[in-house]
Parts: structure tokens; C-alpha cells; sequence
């Protein structure tokens, strides 16, 4: 495996790999030092010497022990502790003891009702408080269903939301000043948030009573071939949805930094935390142009991070994380809330793209094994994915199973009762710094390139995650990396797993809802709101309100979003 970015594997001997040689007898006594050590391990593993190197998953170099002296420098000031800058050890003092870690699910499927008959599923939960609501491309990327580009996709691989009643079926009875609510539609979220201010005004609720998160993750498009609103324009967008969540609803979270679709495109740990706030620094600077302070801001930013398969690289990420949002905040940008400098919301959600489809029953493993490094590392939430995530949105019995993992893990594996039980080890505390160090290098590398918008136009955040993904392929082809089911232990007949699909008969339902919402509205006051939209939108602080009077006028999230490509423009980074 290629070494990582700051230097090579340490000059130490390695194990053997299993089978190539045997243990003598062993001796007695004890080694009084590392390499006393390294040379008992030779004496009793024949030809070990140069046989094995270890690096982690993102390319960090390991040793086969680790010892005092790989943590000299580090001291107890640094690693803090639980609830106290820098936040290494955890955003609350007692972790989980009194604040238990809270189940997530990613939901949407098909027809808004039928997203709400699988959600009932989890708001049944003790604890339920929030949700995360998956959309089809469609909708994810701002086209209603009778566009040209949904065709064959409407209820595919989320729901289908275009208008104020569809938001209804989905949320009926919800109650939205109790459940926190992120609707998964990260290339037209201003939008989206519009129609749901406007549909919970419908309900009695106004904007300062709503919880919940704006996606806006409009960066998505810096990491992989997403069409989304040029770099400069999509990031005043972002800064425009946060600046109104930040003036008008105290409880709804005007960004979610997303560190999770980082590591599916093929980027590694530290790639996720770097490029994560990098786009915080590039976001928050445009807010405070905007006259919004920065502990106004990043004291209500959330996260979702993912969780990965190297367990320990994994819970050391989580510590760096902490710990280096604690420091940029604070030396960057002279925070000094508390709310600003420890993340409030960390969402962790289990990898994806570690899930394979072949041998799809070994996931519920690999699974568990992410949600306890994310537990370990200190997440708020966790969002355990199915073990059918390679072959189709999950199923009942499979979502089922993800939700149950997290809970016997907090239930019944005592991990509650000690907050950073793994503070102290050698090895995590030198990993986490190694982590720390690493991020700090390529941040500043960003930085000199010009920062978020400079690195996305020009395609350099695609770059790094295109050659990390590739470097990835070719050591699972080589067998550098055994993937278990995918190149090694493979089985010529795998066991058939239930798979889901959505009836086909969901496109025709939206098409004919929506024709008929078009006529009953009055389609006068919708071309007159949309018309104020396209003068408004290019004026700093007039995107959001102008959005919201067309939702109420009955605009659809097409209509809005048309407008708004046609005043920004609208491209494919390649």
C-alpha cells in the first residue's frame, strides 16, 4: 500500500503474515524497550524482517506496537477532557450516561405515503427525534416529475416532493416543533425549505417554532460530476439559506457540512475532514460578509460524517475532528461560544460504498463494526445502514435490522457507562494526532490554491478523490486489500436476499398529481411570484423570502428551481 502524504512506513519489523513462519518457544522474562522487543519478536518469528508493511486505510503508515514514546509531546492538556476544549475527548462531559446516543434513519421510497408508513417504523422508537428524509433524483436535484430529466426515475431510490400537499402525505400529524426534519435535497434546498416553511405555516407553525437542518450542500458538486449552480453562486446560495435560518429560525440548522459523500466518491479520512473545513471556512466567511457573526453561525452547523471500516483509524478520525473544529473555529475565526468550538450535531452514518453486493448478509458485520467505532468516537447520532445497501433502498426486515444493531450495541454492550474509553491508548492517541497533522497539512494546501471555490472550479477536490478511489481498485484487484465475498472467500452460489423495488405506477400517480395541483392553483399569482423571484434572487438577503412567497402562491420545486438556473446558471464540473 502507498505510504501517506507525509512520509514512509516507520523503519520497524513487522510481524510475519500468517503461515509463513512459527513461533519458537518462548522465553521468559520481559523486554525493557521497543526494540528489545522487535528483536525478541525476530528471535521467535523466523524471517520476519521486511515481510509485512502496515499503513491504514487512508494510507497512514502503522507500527506493530505502540508505546510511550509515540505519544511523548502529548500531554494531558491536549487531550483534554470530556465536554472541555479542544473537545478531543467528546462534545459532552459524560458522553452518553445521561444524553444517550440517538437512532437515525434515511428514509423515502416511492409515494410520499408510502415514506410515511416506513418512518412510522422509526418515530414508534423511544427517543425518535430526527428525521432524515430521502428524495428521487428528481427532486434532488430540482426537476419536478413531469420534466424531461425524471423520466424513469420518479419514487426511484427516494420520494418524489414537488408542492406544499405532497409535503402533507409525507409529514401529516409530525410534530414539526418536536422533530427535528432535514428533507435530503441538497441541489435545491432553498427551495425545498421554502415549501416546508410554507407548508407548516398551513399547519399553525411559524419558521421560529420549526426544527431541523437545511441540507444545503450545494459542494456536493466540488466532489464529484454533480450539475449544480456554478462555484461562486452556489456558495452565495448556501450563505443566503444560512443567513436566513440564523435570523429567523433558532432552531433549524442553516448548514450541514457533509464529510460522508467525501469517503462514497473514493476519498480517505483525511480527505473527509479536510475538504469538510475547508467548506466550512469558505461558507462561513461568505455568511459573516453578510453581517452574521461566526458564533452565530457555526454554533447551529451539524455534520454528517461517515463511518468507515478501519475501526481504530475510524475513532481517531472522530476524536481529530472534534478537535480540529475546535481550534479553526477559534483561531480563524475568534470563536468563543462554546456551541461554536464543539460540534453540536455530529450524524455519523455507516459506509455505503464498504457494503458490497456480493455476499450481502456479511454486511450486518461490517455494519455493527462501524457503528461501534462511530459510538466509541463520540457521535450524536447514528445512521446504521442495511446489509442491502449494494442491491436496492432497504427493506422492511433490513432497515429493521440496522435499527436494532445500534440499539443492542447502547443496550446491551455496557459502552454508555464511560465516556472516551479508549483515551489514553498509545495507539488511538497517536493516531488521532497523526490524523490532526495530516488534516492541518492539507487544509493548508487548500488554502494556498485559493480556498473552496478557487479548488472547486478548477477541479482539484475531484482530483485528489478520483486518484484515491483509483489507488483503492487497484489494491482490491491485487489482492492488497482482501474485501471478504468480493475477492477472497468468495461463494460460486450466494444466498438470494429479498430485494426491494417500487412499483413503476408511482411515476403516473405524481404525473397526475401534479397536473391536477396546477390546475387548482392560481397559476396568475404563481407566474407573479416567480417573476419577483428572478428579480430578487441575484440581491443579497431577498432569496429565501422571495422563495417563500412563491411556495405559499403554489409554485412548485421546478418552478423555483428554473428560475433560479436561469439567473445563476447551471453546469457540470468536469
Amino acid at each position: 500500500m502507498t505510504p501517506g502524504p507525509l512520509e514512509k512506513a516507520d523503519e520497524l519489523t513487522p510481524f510475519p503474515e500468517e503461515g509463513e513462519s512459527k513461533m519458537e518457544e518462548k522465553t521468559t522474562g520481559t523486554c525493557a524497550s521497543e526494540i528489545e522487543w522487535r528483536e525478541e519478536c525476530l528471535r521467535r518469528y523466523k524471517d520476519a524482517a521486511g515481510k509485512l508493511e502496515s499503513f491504514s486505510d487512508s494510507g497512514i503508515p502503522l507500527k506493530p506496537v505502540y508505546t510511550p514514546a509515540d505519544v511523548e509531546g502529548i500531554g494531558d492538556e491536549e487531550i483534554g477532557m470530556p465536554g472541555v476544549y479542544p473537545y478531543t475527548r467528546g462534545a459532552d462531559p459524560l458522553g452518553y450516561r445521561f444524553d444517550p446516543i440517538k437512532s437515525f434513519m434515511f428514509f423515502g421510497f416511492g409515494l410520499p405515503e408510502d415514506t410515511r408508513k416506513r418512518m412510522d417504523l422509526y418515530l414508534q422508537t423511544p427517543g425518535a427525534s430526527q428525521l432524515l428524509i430521502a428524495v428521487d433524483m428528481p427532486t434532488y436535484y430540482g426537476y419536478d416529475p413531469d420534466h424531461a430529466l425524471a423520466r424513469g426515475r420518479v419514487g426511484q431510490v427516494g420520494t418524489s416532493v414537488c408542492n406544499m400537499e405532497d409535503l402533507a402525505k409525507l409529514l401529516n400529524d409530525v410534530p414539526l416543533d418536536k422533530v427535528r426534519v432535514g428533507i435530503n435535497a441538497p441541489f435545491a434546498t432553498a427551495p425545498m425549505m421554502a415549501l416546508y416553511i410554507a407548508y407548516a405555516e398551513t399547519r399553525g407553525y411559524s419558521p421560529e417554532q420549526l426544527k431541523g437542518e437545511a441540507i444545503n450542500r450545494l459542494f456536493k458538486a466540488a466532489w464529484g460530476f454533480h450539475p449544480c449552480f456554478p462555484a461562486d453562486a452556489a456558495v452565495k446560495c448556501m450563505a443566503e439559506v444560512a443567513r436566513f435560518c440564523c435570523r429567523n429560525m433558532p432552531d433549524w440548522g442553516p448548514l450541514m457540512l457533509d464529510g460522508y459523500i467525501v469517503r462514497e466518491q473514493g476519498g480517505n479520512a483525511i480527505h473527509e475532514l479536510a475538504f469538510t473545513l475547508a467548506t466550512s471556512i469558505g461558507i462561513t466567511e461568505r455568511v459573516m460578509a453578510g453581517g452574521v457573526s461566526a458564533d452565530e453561525f457555526l454554533s447551529k452547523v451539524s455534520f454528517k460524517l461517515n463511518g468507515g471500516i478501519d475501526f481504530f483509524e475510524e475513532i481517531a478520525k472522530f476524536r481529530a475532528f472534534r478537535k480540529t473544529w475546535a481550534k479553526v473555529n477559534s483561531e480563524r475565526f475568534g470563536c468563543k461560544d462554546p456551541r461554536s468550538l464543539r460540534p453540536e450535531v455530529v450524524i455519523v452514518q455507516t459506509a455505503g460504498a464498504s457494503l458490497p453486493a456480493q455476499q450481502p448478509l456479511n454486511n450486518i458485520a461490517r455494519v455493527t463494526i462501524e457503528t461501534l467505532a462511530a459510538v466509541l468516537g463520540g457521535a450524536h447520532f447514528v445512521d446504521p445502514a442495511a446489509y442491502d445497501e449494494a442491491l436496492s433502498i432497504p427493506t422492511e426486515e433490513s432497515e429493521t435490522i440496522a435499527l436494532r444493531t445500534s440499539q443492542i450495541l447502547f443496550h446491551e454492550a455496557n459502552i454508555k457507562n464511560v465516556t472516551d474509553p479508549l483515551a489514553g491508548s498509545y495507539y488511538v492517541e497517536h493516531l488521532t494526532r497523526r490524523i490532526e497533522k495530516e488534516v492541518y497539512e492539507m487544509l493548508d494546501v487548500i488554502q494556498k490554491r485559493g480556498g473552496l471555490v478557487k479548488c472547486w472550479e478548477d477541479g482539484w477536490f475531484r482530483h485528489q478523490i478520483e486518484a484515491e478511489a483509483y489507488k483503492w481498485k487497484k489494491m482490491v484487484e491485487k489482492k492488497e486489500k482482501i474485501v471478504v465475498g468480493v475477492n477472497e472467500y468468495v461463494m460460486e452460489n450466494e444466498l438470494e436476499v429479498p430485494v426491494f423495488r417500487v412499483d413503476p405506477v408511482v411515476e403516473d400517480v405524481m404525473l397526475k398529481r401534479l397536473v391536477e395541483f396546477k390546475q387548482k392553483r392560481d397559476n396568475a399569482k404563481v407566474s407573479e411570484s416567480l417573476a419577483r423571484l428572478r428579480e430578487s434572487a441575484g440581491v443579497d438577503d431577498e432569496l429565501m423570502p422571495a422563495l417563500i412567497r412563491a411556495a405559499r402562491a403554489g409554485a412548485t420545486l421546478g418552478e423555483m428551481m428554473e428560475v433560479m438556473r436561469g439567473v445563476y446558471g447551471w453546469r457540470v464540473y468536469s
